[in-house]
């Protein structure tokens, strides 16, 4: 795709780019990028976290300690403080986001590379990281990281693209012609080509360097995650899920056909946009 090379994983199917940007373009990138950060949308995450909260396990009223990593505009750090789970502790790479944060009301914000920030040896009840490993680097070694910054029977919740999924076909007006344009142009495929591969499933869902520069699969979070030491479960779930899409509302009737499409025909074949993986502590 463009300057970059695609490489899949004969095991596990996941994917990445080759080269790797370095961490200055990644940076220089991301500057300003503050994905849905308009005040607006501050009621729509609350929808989304009330939710996701106890879906995953969340208490209120025992005084929780979050880690949001990558956070965006700080939406979830606020609703967490305000549905009475606890304080939490916002970090960003865009410094931007987190200006906006500040402004949210935050007080605890770290603005820098989430795999090298410097949590100051504490621990965490939650660690949510949403929509983030797909743009690093080394995404392992920052699982990793993040799993040693629970606290005991500490919860961290994982969100990704789902590389497997096929349910994108259903929704032609989210990007899906630029993205067949890129790969056509990229390499020298006609349309007809590209549409077989993406619905025969041999092209990954989610690659799209510089932004996202792996395409994980369920099967990959099985690997990493160690069952021994941490309870996990793994699911995906379709785009219209309110829970892990705060900001989809289907306005039209052809959206909303899509929609219908999307759920209940290509999020059941490889399973739906959301890859999401609960892991806690034993």
């Amino acid at each position: 795709m463009k300057t970059y090379d695609v490489y899949q994983c004969g095991s596990c199917g996941t994917g990445r780019v080759w080269p790797m940007p370095d961490m200055t373009s990644l940076e220089d990138f991301y500057k300003g990028f503050l994905f849905s950060a308009d005040i607006k949308n501050l009621n729509q995450v609350f929808k989304s976290s009330r939710l996701l909260y106890p879906l995953i396990g969340l208490e209120t009223k025992r005084n929780l300690k979050m880690l949001d990593v990558g956070g965006g505009g700080g939406f979830y750090s606020k609703t967490f403080e305000e549905l009475g789970y606890g304080c939490s502790t916002y970090m960003d790479l865009d410094s931007d986001a987190c200006r906006f944060a500040e402004q949210l009301g935050l007080e605890n914000i770290i603005n820098g590379d989430a795999s090298q920030a410097d949590y100051g040896g504490e621990k965490f009840d939650f660690i949510m990281c949403r929509h983030l490993v797909e743009h690093l680097i080394d995404p392992v070694s920052f699982i990793n990281s993040m799993l040693e910054l629970l606290s005991s029977g500490g919860i961290f919740l994982l969100i990704c693209p789902n590389g497997n999924s096929l349910e994108y076909i259903a929704y032609p007006y989210l990007n899906l012609k630029k993205r067949v344009r890129t790969i056509c142009r990229s390499n020298n495929l006609s349309k007809i080509a590209v549409w077989y591969k993406m619905v025969s499933g041999q092209m990954l869902h989610g690659i799209d360097p510089p932004r996202h520069l792996w395409a994980i699969t369920p099967l990959a979070f099985e690997n990493i995650l160690d069952k021994n030491k941490y309870s996990v479960t793994i699911k995906t779930y379709p785009l219209s899920s309110v829970a892990f899409s705060p900001y989809y509302s289907p306005s039209s009737l052809f959206k909303k056909i899509c929609t219908f499409l999307g759920n209940t025909i290509t999020s059941k074949v490889q399973g739906g946009t959301h890859l999401v993986a609960v892991i806690r502590q034993k």
